[in-house]
């Protein structure tokens, strides 16, 4: 068993606006501060150290990394601009997450 999990990122569709609160750059203690993405069941195929992208439906626009899962939620760092970033990814889902990379 190796010592790092590798997972594969997963990609949610929102709107860069109504997040703007979980943004790093909005935050005063960025480095103290956990944010959650709200789910359905418990996720399996993902946890700490995946990364977790927002997309607006026309780019990544955000860009986090995963703390852990539980029922119901998806716990990360707050969110990183990722703009200026390229990422192949394919369409989001219009409601919940989807998973993408990794091996399937």
């Amino acid at each position: 068993m190796s010592e790092t999990q590798q997972y594969p990122d997963v990609l949610v569709q929102a709107d860069p606006d109504d997040l703007e609160h979980k943004r790093r750059e909005k935050m005063d203690d960025p480095s103290g501060t956990e944010c959650y993405w709200s789910v359905n069941g418990t996720p399996q195929r993902t946890g700490r150290g995946g990364a977790m992208l927002f997309h607006d439906g026309e780019q990544v626009w955000g860009l986090a990394t995963i703390l852990r899962v539980e029922e119901g939620k998806i716990w990360f760092k707050p969110i990183r601009d990722a703009t200026g970033l390229s990422f192949e990814v394919p369409d989001p889902p219009t409601r919940g997450y989807q998973y993408v990379g990794g091996e399937d």
